[in-house]
């Protein structure tokens, strides 16, 4: 569509670019921040702060918009920009994704920050090279091959960087959204997936790792991928006011010290709307958590979760059924979800 992120939102390398150091920056993968309809189409990487982008801005099924006679595209044929001038490429995408990171790395003065964005383990699902998975697979077979070429090609990427240089590099490693529908197998539920508001759709890894960082540990501290902005921020001494523009975000660089602390995110907040663009939505969810419990607002009313030593949800309840401690905690769950909804506008 004709929808990108406004140039107005900073990002990390533009306020890394105010912070009066001079950073090498670059983006390395999947751009799904502007497409070729937008106001700034293939270039808006580069006009979003970063010195180099190599990548493609479409998930790989896209035909090019522009030329239908180049067939259907994958991840062994698709666009590639670079730098606002498009390609086409028929190399296979997750590898070109780390070997474009790699060889930017090899140039690139000190300090930098890539930003390397995989379309992996993205459909369209297939067997990657050397997997030894059928083509003919099923889609949660080929879809656990692609993440495991895809942690081969992350392992590939730490291990490729310059010696010495892995020692004083902070590593953060974050997925977007739970896994499809198609791959989802028992006992976890299809229906609770990428796309939903439940734990198998927004809950996702996040690792951390590097100079400073408390190591071969987790943590229950609560944290939204809002956060990384002033976490890095933070790590690389800059107020993070200095993007221009409010802030959602909270540090988390306490949680990654030792001691570990338990962070400064009293709630978590996630949202669904569509079509993209301001309201009327026809779909509008929203949830918020806390360190135990989770309130889902949709089209089906409210359902109150106790995620104590759970991964996924369990079962739904109704607030009418809660009383003492779980009720106190459904009241300030809703009242941190009237606060957003009334301070959180669509502003374009």
């Amino acid at each position: 569509g004709t929808w990108e992120r406004p140039r107005d939102e900073g990002t990390i390398p533009e306020l890394l670019d105010r912070s009066g150091t001079d950073w090498s920056t670059a983006a390395s993968g999947k751009w799904h921040r502007s497409g070729p309809r937008t106001a700034n189409g293939y270039a808006h990487p580069n006009r979003q702060g970063f010195d180099h982008a190599a990548g493609s801005i479409n998930n790989l099924y896209f035909d090019d918009e522009d030329s239908a006679a180049k067939g259907d595209t994958n991840y062994f044929h698709w666009e590639k920009n670079v730098d606002g001038q498009v390609e086409l490429a028929n190399t296979y995408a997750t590898a070109t994704t780390t070997a474009d990171a790699l060889s930017w790395v090899a140039g690139a003065r000190e300090p930098r920050i890539l930003y390397v964005a995989y379309n992996a383990a993205h459909s369209p699902f297939h067997a990657p090279p050397g997997s030894g998975v059928a083509a003919s697979a099923g889609a949660p077979a080929l879809h656990g091959a692609m993440v495991q070429d895809l942690d081969r090609e992350v392992g590939r990427l730490l291990a490729g960087l310059p010696a010495g240089q892995r020692e004083r590099t902070l590593v953060v490693f974050v997925a977007d959204n739970g896994s499809p529908k198609s791959t989802i197998t028992p006992p976890r539920l299809p229906t609770h997936g990428k796309t939903t508001l439940y734990e198998g759709g927004t809950n996702v890894p996040l690792i951390v790792a590097g100079p400073g960082v408390f190591r071969g540990g987790t943590t229950d501290a609560l944290v939204h991928v809002v956060d990384l902005l002033p976490t890095l921020a933070e790590w690389a001494g800059v107020d993070p006011a200095k993007t221009g523009s409010p802030l959602d975000g909270v540090s988390f660089g306490d949680v990654l010290r030792p001691p570990a602390s338990p962070g400064r995110r009293r709630f978590v907040y996630t949202e669904r709307f569509g079509p993209t663009g301001p309201p009327p939505w026809q779909v509008d969810t929203r949830a918020v958590r806390d360190d135990r419990y989770k309130l889902l607002v949709g089209p089906d009313g409210e359902a109150f979760f106790d995620l104590l030593g759970r991964d996924d949800d369990g079962p739904a309840r109704r607030p009418e059924e809660l009383s003492g401690e779980e009720r106190a905690r459904y009241e300030a769950l809703k009242a941190e979800l009237e606060r957003v909804e009334r301070d959180a506008r669509f502003a374009y």
